[in-house]
């Protein structure tokens, strides 16, 4: 099946932070920066909340970079 050029990929984050949660910490403060992150309207908001993902688990932010924006 060939997709048209017309249609885009898009991620679920409900999905990556199912697994995100799964891989790396059940604590509330790492998810509530994933949703501030996941929500940011910049990229620069994106980064910042990054940044805090990283102060407190490199490997996680890390893990959050690795995936790709398809839009």
């Amino acid at each position: 099946m060939v997709l048209s050029k017309k249609c885009f990929q898009a991620y679920c984050c409900k999905h990556i932070k199912g697994n995100f949660k799964d891989k790396f910490s059940r604590k509330a403060s790492l998810l509530a920066l994933f949703w501030k992150a996941a929500r940011a309207c910049l990229l620069s908001g994106f980064d910042y909340y990054i940044g805090k993902i990283a102060a407190i688990n490199l490997v996680a932010a890390k893990y959050l970079q690795a995936i790709k924006p398809k839009l």
